[in-house]
């Protein structure tokens, strides 16, 4: 069985709220799966490894690291065009989505060009909105997944094509959230959202090793989320 090769993106200027959890979460379940893998960390000095990649994970950072790394990662548009059109999986999460649009616009009126994948701009607001979503994945639409959105950015002209359906918000929010393009997942949900949500990391896993993530054991994490959602199925109702 060949090793899966896993790029993680800027994982000393973009990590916050605990999100590196994704990696320890899907590493520590392929390990279960008895699939090799190897990680490959890449920053703003680094020339990523994009054609031996099969899987791509950035995390949250400060809103002016995420545009120090979108001032690296603009100059490899076409290679992660590429990657998406093969299949590489990505996971995107939190303000890190920003890289993958047409450009990110600064509080003080400055603007960076992005890596240009989707249409959407980043905008940095300053303003702190916080956010707690019951939601459902559109490839598993009778699944209820938990997302934490706790963001100072925001996307603007949004994709048509959303990662999640909400189906409850504690504040305001559409009725979509994410990106969902082929084997590319952009969310602002954090905390992490694998380790909080066994579901997304089964279609993950899949993706990644074409393998039966249902085999590996998240009883404790399905125990976890069914009590999350408890919590707020209480509450709205």
């Amino acid at each position: 069985m060949k090793n899966i090769h896993i790029l993680w993106l800027y994982d000393d200027l973009l990590d916050l709220y605990g999100d590196h959890g994704n990696i320890t979460t899907l590493t520590y379940h392929l390990q279960a799966m008895q699939i090799p893998f190897e990680i490959h960390r890449a920053s703003i000095f680094d020339t990523p490894d994009w054609e031996n990649c099969d899987m791509v994970y950035v995390g949250p950072g400060k809103d002016k690291n995420v545009i120090r790394a979108a001032q690296h990662l603009a100059q490899y548009s076409e290679e992660i065009r590429r990657c998406v059109e093969r299949g590489v999986v990505f996971l995107v999460t939190g303000n890190a989505q920003m890289l993958f649009g047409k450009e990110i616009a600064d509080e003080d009126g400055s603007v960076t060009a992005a890596a240009g994948l989707f249409d959407y701009t980043g905008r940095v607001t300053g303003k702190v909105f916080i956010n707690d979503l019951v939601v459902e994945p559109v490839f598993s639409p009778e699944t209820a997944l938990y997302a934490f959105v706790n963001r100072t950015s925001e996307l603007c002209g949004q994709e048509d094509s959303p990662l999640f359906r909400v189906r409850y918000a504690k504040h305001g929010a559409g009725e979509t959230e994410g990106v969902l393009r082929g084997n590319y997942f952009g969310t602002w949900a954090l905390g992490p959202v694998l380790a909080k949500n066994p579901p997304l990391l089964r279609e993950i896993l899949h993706r990644v090793t074409g393998e039966d993530g249902g085999k590996c054991d998240m009883e404790l994490m399905e125990k976890a989320l069914a009590l999350t959602l408890q919590e707020f199925s209480a509450a709205n109702g």
